[in-house]
């Protein structure tokens, strides 16, 4: 699959042996339309922001906030 057939990007913030949101900010890149979702164990909220992060999880979370962020993020 290509980031350009992805309807939402939901990424983790902190990848271990990465730069910080690098993920992230290259999806930006490529699609800056791409609705994201990032997730951490640590709130991370204003660089993930700056990104264009449209919601921010939490670890741990459960199916029904994933479900509610990813209705929010795609405008359902």
């Amino acid at each position: 699959m290509r980031l350009f057939d992805c309807d939402l990007l939901i990424a983790e913030v902190k990848i271990p042996n990465m730069e910080r949101l690098i993920v992230i900010h290259e999806a930006r890149c490529l699609r800056s339309d791409l609705p994201v979702i990032g997730f951490s164990k640590e709130a991370d909220t204003m660089e993930s922001t700056n990104l264009g992060v449209v919601d921010y999880l939490t670890k741990p979370f459960k199916v029904p906030t994933v479900l509610a962020a990813t209705a929010k993020a795609l405008g359902e």
